[in-house]
């Protein structure tokens, strides 16, 4: 899946729930973390164990985390 279509966000949220992944291994980090964060299932984590945008991690909602 490349986050440059048009429908990535939704296409990502309803593969994610469809296979129920509630785990991601991240390693770019960026505001792309936080795009993915709102696609995922509820109580998913994700582990971010890389910075290859060079920029950090963004754009997650805390009510995300405070919430789910």
């Amino acid at each position: 899946m490349n986050s440059d279509f048009g429908n990535f966000k939704e296409d990502l949220k309803k593969l994610a729930h469809k296979l129920n992944a509630t785990v991601v291994l991240e390693c770019i980090a960026g505001p792309i973390v936080g795009v993915i964060s709102s696609c995922l299932p509820e109580k998913s984590t994700i582990i971010c164990y890389g910075q290859l945008s060079e920029e950090k991690i963004d754009g997650i909602d805390p009510l995300q985390i405070l919430g789910k």
